[in-house]
Order: C-alpha cells, then structure tokens, then sequence
C-alpha cells in the first residue's frame, strides 16, 4: 500500500487522487507533475493520477467513491479527491455533480470537450462546438498532427500556460450571465475549469 510522504519535520504532506476519464487527460496531468518546474515540489506530495475503468461521468464519481472509501478503510485517506471529465453530450452530468459534491469530489469539467481547454492556450474564444471533431479540427491549426493521448500535451502547452489560464478566466466571465439565470454549468457550451485544477497543484505543490 502506497503511504504518504512526510517532510523532514515529521509533517504528512498532503494525498492526492486525480481520476480522469480518458488517457489525454491522464497524460497532461502527469507530465504536469513530472515537469522539472514544477517535479520538485510535487515530488513531495503523494499523487495518484489514474485514468478511470468507465467513461461515463456518473460512473467516474462512484469509482473515485470507491477508491477514497479504501484509501480511509486502509487509513491512508486522500486529503483531495478530483475527477477529470467532458460534456461530450453524456447523459447524468448533473447526478455526477450532484454525487461529487455529497461526497466531497472536485470536478475538472469541459465543454464540450478537454480539448477546449487546450484551444484556450492559443486564443481567446468562446466558440461554440457541437462535438470534439470541429474542435480538434481547430485545435489542428495551432498544435499540427494533433492526437488525443500520443503526444506530451502539456511540455507542448506550457510556455502558453498564463494565456490559457487568463483565456479561461475571460470565458466565465463571458458564461456567467446563463449561471445567473438558473443554468448548470453543465449546460454551459463552452466551459472549461480544468485551469482551476491546474493552479490548485502548483499552488499546493509550492507550499
């Protein structure tokens, strides 16, 4: 069983879990977290990136239950729990928040889907993409030959990372107004707060 790591002080350092829905995502936040940026301070929390079994946001909520129940069973719980998914025109995106929240999971959320976020990095948009084909089709101008899961998307990325970051900030001021009339941000299009997942391990990785 994987324990977590102390600081020379005697101090547990935070465990983290981080369940994605697919290998692309699973693959950013791992390169994130082996980055020479940023491995150092990483390096001294415990991290556990996996990508789920199932695909399907509800079915990822359960699965990160059933992991955090084990990890407290084995006492060795997780101080932070995320689940990583997209719109993608799923069904139960709003039970898997619902779920999430009664059971303390974060949400990293796109709309329409991951690759959105990664748009974000080279311009600011608030296109709107029925499906993730018209998207990665654009997504083609900025990064060529562009394949979910087979490239180092983040050491691609990086260097865009404050724009993205800025970029996504802008689109929720620009979504904010279907929040303030009653609207989930799962009916949101686009929407992403992955940049908030992002933020939150180099923030926490530096303290």
């Amino acid at each position: 069983m994987k324990r977590r790591k102390t600081t020379p002080t005697g101090r547990t350092n935070p465990r983290i879990l981080i369940l994605c829905d697919g290998l692309t995502e699973k693959n950013y936040f791992t390169a994130l977290k082996q980055d020479p940026d940023h491995k150092r301070a990483l390096a001294a929390l415990s991290v556990d990136i996996m990508e789920a079994k199932k695909s399907e946001p509800l079915q990822i909520v359960e699965e990160a239950i059933k992991k955090q129940r084990k990890a407290r069973q084995e006492r060795n719980e997780y101080n932070h729990v995320w689940v990583v998914f997209d719109h993608d025109n799923r069904p139960s995106l709003l039970d898997a928040y619902k779920l999430a929240g009664a059971n303390h999971i974060s949400i990293a959320f796109s709309s329409i889907a991951y690759e959105y976020w990664y748009l974000l990095h080279f311009k600011q948009t608030a296109k709107v993409y029925p499906t993730a084909e018209p998207l990665i089709k654009d997504l083609e101008k900025h990064i060529a030959n562009y394949r979910k899961g087979c490239q180092n998307d983040f050491v691609i990325l990086k260097e865009k990372l404050p724009v993205a970051q800025q970029n996504a900030a802008w689109l929720k001021v620009q979504m904010q107004h279907h929040l303030d009339a009653g609207k989930h941000l799962t009916e949101l299009n686009p929407f992403t707060d992955v940049d908030q997942l992002v933020s939150f391990l180099i923030s926490i990785g530096s303290r």
